[in-house]
């Protein structure tokens, strides 16, 4: 959508959406897809279609309610902040989430939500528990669509070298660090005691930026960058980093040059 749209506009669009996609219901959290609790302007979809900013929330929207839970912290904030046609549940004092949806809506009816957007082990809690009801991953982030060319775009500032002075250790003595973690785990399995190479993924901004002694902006007043590491060791006990981010944020003759010392 390109015009600037009110609370009830933007609640009313998202739910033609969720009728053309077969939704009867949708939920929406605050995390990004790196499971921060902190993100960037372009993930505040809860702040986007509720008006709700607080850190913690989730959301939950149908054909006839909208609902907001978040925690203690932001009681008062969210009965200030919420868009018309939205209405506060209280983590702690009302019924979860879960819980709202097992007592009034119909088995087998269909969610959507941004798998994601959602940790393994959230994902699967919440499937357990909701197991008479119909999950469809919306590929297509239904709120990006009503927010539409007017969503935020991602920063493209190039990330910061942090010295060894400040950070502690070399990246290479993190690799061995890790290593050595991973090798008391493989010793200790039976099936894996005689693995020899690996491959391992993070997610986690903050992991990413503390292993390659790394710094950005993507998130205010957080360090981090956006990006995916998988972190390898070969047969000849070999160290590398494979680092998934975009490739302007890298685009350096300093930062290339310490890629290739530091294996990245």
């Amino acid at each position: 959508m390109k015009k600037t749209m009110n609370g009830e506009e933007k609640l009313y669009v998202m739910r033609i959406l969720m009728k053309e996609r077969g939704y009867d219901a949708y939920i929406i959290p605050h995390e990004d897809q790196h499971n921060n609790e902190y993100i960037a302007e372009s993930d505040e979809r809860i702040k986007f279609i509720s008006n709700f900013s607080g850190s913690n929330g989730i959301g939950l929207v149908t054909k006839d309610i909208a609902l907001m839970w978040t925690d203690g912290r932001y009681f008062i904030q969210i009965e200030k902040e919420l868009y018309p046609g939205w209405k506060m549940k209280k983590m702690g004092e009302d019924e979860t989430l879960s819980k709202y949806i097992l007592k009034n809506l119909p088995k087998h009816c269909t969610i959507g939500m941004d798998f994601s957007l959602f940790s393994q082990e959230r994902a699967k809690s919440m499937k357990i528990i909701l197991k008479d009801y119909n999950f469809i991953d919306d590929v297509n982030n239904i709120i990006d669509d009503v927010w539409g060319t007017l969503k935020p775009k991602y920063n493209a500032n190039k990330v910061l070298i942090l010295p060894v002075e400040f950070t502690g250790s070399s990246v290479f003595q993190k690799y061995n660090i890790i290593d050595s973690s991973l090798q008391d785990i493989i010793n200790s399995n039976e099936v894996l005691k005689n693995v020899k190479n690996y491959r391992m993924l993070i997610s986690r901004l903050d992991d990413i930026a503390w292993l390659l002694n790394l710094r950005g902006n993507d998130i205010p007043y957080n360090p981090v960058f956006f990006s995916y590491a998988l972190f390898c060791k070969n047969s000849n006990n070999e160290f590398c980093t494979k680092l998934f981010i975009n490739k302007n944020k890298v685009d350096s003759p300093e930062i290339i040059k310490y890629f290739k010392e530091n294996k990245i």
